[in-house]
């Protein structure tokens, strides 16, 4: 009976984590290249690569701050990382309406 209760794997929820970060990045770099190639035809793109980039920062920056265990340098980091966040969520914004005038 004492083997019967599952604990949860820290790894899994990391591996959840790198998946995401790769399908996100793979997204960015397709877009950066449609946006490169036809810069004028692909205006769209601007604001979804600005939104991919906020998501990977937020993603990055709940997981800095989930495990807050390790002291200050761990907490400054996810404060920067929120930050930054914050900032692309702007450009995010500023650049759909930029786009959709």
């Amino acid at each position: 009976m004492r083997g019967n209760h599952r604990t949860k794997n820290p790894r899994s929820g990391q591996l959840l984590v790198d998946v995401l970060h790769i399908l996100i990045c793979i997204l960015i770099v397709i877009l950066a290249v449609l946006a490169f190639l036809n810069p004028a035809g692909h205006t769209m793109v601007y604001p979804v690569i600005f939104f991919l980039a906020a998501v990977l920062n937020g993603i990055e920056a709940a997981g800095k701050l989930k495990r807050n265990n390790r002291g200050k340098k761990q907490l400054a980091a996810g404060i920067s990382f929120s930050l930054m966040t914050a900032v692309l969520l702007v450009l995010t914004a500023v650049s759909a309406v930029s786009v959709w005038r």
